[in-house]
C-alpha cells in the first residue's frame, strides 16, 4: 500500500497498466444466510454502520437470485411488486458510487463481487430490461464516477488504487449492453486528451505528466473491453457512434503529428484502431454470409 509505483526491484515490481483479468475473485464464506430482499428506507449520515449493513444485505440477496439457478420461477413472484429488484440494485449502486467517489486501500472483495453482481444483472435476459429502465441513470452516475476515480487523482500512491477501479470497470464492460455505452465514454476522453496534446505539441507547451500517465488506463481498460468484443465475436458496440467515428477518422493523422514526442502514446492508439477495425470488420463479413 505504500508504494509509490516508482520500486524497480524485480521482487515488488507491479505494471499499472497491465491489471489482472480475473473478474471471478471468489465471495468470502459467510456464517449466517442472506437477508430477505425487501425494500429499506435510505440511511442517514448519522447511521453510517446501518449503511454498510444495507449494502451487504442487497449484494448477498441478489447474488442468491443470480446463483440459486430459480431466478426464472422467482420473477413470477416479483412480478407483483417488479421494483423489489431495482430498488435493491439502485441501493447498491448508491453504496458503490460512495465508495468509489474516495476510494481507499485496502480494497475489500465485496466492492469486486458488487460489480460483478451488477454485470450478471444486466446480462440476464429476464431482468436486463427491468434494471436498465429504472436504473440506467444511477448506472451512468456509476460508470462516470468510476472514470473521474481514474482521471482525476494525482497521489503518488494512486497506482494500485487504479488497478482496482480498472479491473471494476473490465467486470463492468463484459456484460455487452453496458460494455456499448463504456466504449463511447472512455473514447470521448480519450479523443478530448488527444486534442489537448495535440494543440500543446503545436507550440511546444509543457504538458500534465499525472494526466498523461493516467489516461493509460484508460486505454488499458479499453482494449480489454475490444478484445472481449473480439473473442465473443460480438456486434454490441455501434460503430456509428460519433465517439467511434472521430477515434478512427483522425488515427492516422494523429499518429503522424505525435509518434516522435509520444511514441508509447500513439502506439497504444494505433492498436485500438486495429481492434476497432477489426471488430467492424466482423461485423459486415457476418452480414454479408447468407
Amino acid at each position: 500500500m505504500d508504494d509509490s509505483g516508482c520500486d524497480l526491484s524485480n521482487e515488488q515490481r507491479t505494471e499499472p497498466l497491465e491489471p489482472s483479468l480475473d473478474s471471478t475473485e471468489s465471495c468470502i464464506s459467510l456464517p449466517f444466510l442472506p437477508l430477505p430482499l425487501v425494500k429499506k428506507p435510505h440511511t442517514t449520515p448519522e447511521n453510517p454502520l446501518s449503511s454498510h449493513m444495507q449494502f451487504l444485505q442487497h449484494l448477498l440477496e441478489l447474488k442468491k437470485f443470480m446463483e440459486s439457478g430459480t431466478l426464472k420461477t422467482d420473477l413470477t413472484h416479483l412480478e407483483k411488486d417488479s421494483s423489489t429488484i431495482s430498488d435493491s440494485v439502485l441501493q447498491l449502486l448508491d453504496g458503490l458510487i460512495t465508495f468509489y467517489h474516495n476510494p481507499r486501500l485496502p480494497f475489500s472483495n465485496f466492492w469486486t463481487e458488487a460489480v460483478g453482481t451488477l454485470a450478471q444483472l444486466a446480462s440476464d435476459c429476464n431482468l436486463s430490461n427491468l434494471i436498465l429502465k429504472k436504473c440506467y441513470k444511477k448506472l451512468e452516475e456509476f460508470k462516470k464516477t468510476l472514470l473521474q476515480a481514474i482521471l482525476e487523482t494525482s497521489n503518488i500512491n494512486r497506482f494500485q488504487v487504479q488497478h482496482y477501479i480498472c479491473k471494476s470497470l473490465v467486470i463492468l464492460g463484459s456484460c455487452s449492453l453496458l460494455r456499448k455505452s463504456i466504449v463511447p465514454l472512455l473514447l470521448s476522453e480519450i479523443n478530448s486528451f488527444t486534442d489537448d496534446l495535440e494543440a500543446i505539441n503545436q507550440v511546444q507547451a509543457t504538458y500534465d505528466v499525472t494526466r498523461y500517465e493516467n489516461i493509460f488506463f484508460l486505454l488499458w481498460i479499453l482494449e480489454q473491453l475490444l478484445q472481449i468484443e473480439t473473442k465473443e465475436h460480438s456486434s454490441c458496440i455501434d460503430h456509428d457512434d460519433p465517439e467511434i467515428k472521430k477515434f478512427l477518422q483522425k488515427l492516422d493523422g494523429t499518429v503522424f503529428q505525435l509518434s516522435d514526442a509520444f511514441p508509447l502514446f500513439t502506439f497504444y492508439l494505433w492498436r485500438l484502431g486495429i481492434l476497432l477495425n477489426s471488430a467492424k470488420m466482423e461485423i459486415v463479413g457476418s452480414s454479408a454470409l447468407p
